[in-house]
């Protein structure tokens, strides 16, 4: 078994919505929105508006009840 992992500094990533049709790196491979992440690599996920917005609401949602631990540890401190 094996695994691809990309790595993106959240810092430098960028974040955009592609809709087909829209000119960037992989226009003509989609045929719903593309939500790209980007940084020396992108990673594109493909979704409908609302599938789009709940992974965003996701990621808020795991983000926050990490907060907890992370303050225990100090690094959300850090991290600022």
């Amino acid at each position: 078994m094996s695994a691809h992992i990309e790595w993106l500094a959240a810092r430098e990533t960028s974040v955009q919505v592609f809709t087909p049709g829209e000119d960037w790196v992989g226009a003509g491979e989609h045929r719903q929105p593309v939500l790209t992440l980007a940084g020396d690599d992108v990673v594109a996920i493909q979704g409908t508006p609302t599938e789009l917005r709940a992974l965003a609401a996701r990621i808020t949602a795991v983000t926050a009840a990490a907060s907890a631990r992370l303050d225990r540890i100090g690094l959300a401190a850090e991290a600022g």
